[in-house]
């Protein structure tokens, strides 16, 4: 068994890297006091309604899975908290929460850009199968032209 003592700016710098906007990374005590954010600066790091919320809905969902709920700004968000307790009595939970109107519009970003290379890719499939077609069937007018020209 390894002790190591890693600084907590060396974390915090690595959390902080990982910040998106309308999301939280949150490394929590056993009293849910928040230890690193990437939301918030290291000194002013403090318990707050918000992360008691976060870890009484992950209690209920349980361990690593995925849970729905209405934050403090009232705006629907996804949560997940890994709650790890060890052999020794110390634990600490990692969670990680995202306001659900920043993934629909990123969502809705990709689906348009999406729906524009479909149509797009429709329409060169359409003039190619014209050119194709009208190549492959030029040989018919003349073989018509012949045909009505030896029956008349």
């Amino acid at each position: 068994m390894f002790g190591i003592d890693i600084a907590l700016s060396a974390i915090d710098d690595s959390i902080s890297g990982m910040a998106v906007e309308g999301s939280e990374l949150v490394v929590m005590d056993a009293n849910q006091t928040p230890i690193i954010s990437s939301k918030i600066e290291q000194s002013q790091l403090k318990k707050t309604e918000e992360h008691d919320l976060l870890f009484k809905y992950s209690k209920q969902a349980g361990n690593l899975k995925v849970f729905e709920y209405t934050n403090l700004e009232n705006h629907d968000s996804l949560g997940s908290c890994n709650n790890v307790e060890n052999f020794y009595g110390t634990s600490y939970s990692v969670c990680s929460s995202t306001d659900l109107y920043y993934i629909n519009q990123k969502i809705n970003t990709s689906l348009i850009s999406q729906a524009i290379m479909v149509l797009a890719i429709i329409m060169v499939a359409v003039v190619v199968l014209y050119l194709i077609i009208a190549k492959y069937l030029n040989p018919l007018t003349t073989i018509q032209q012949g045909l009505s020209s030896f029956f008349k």
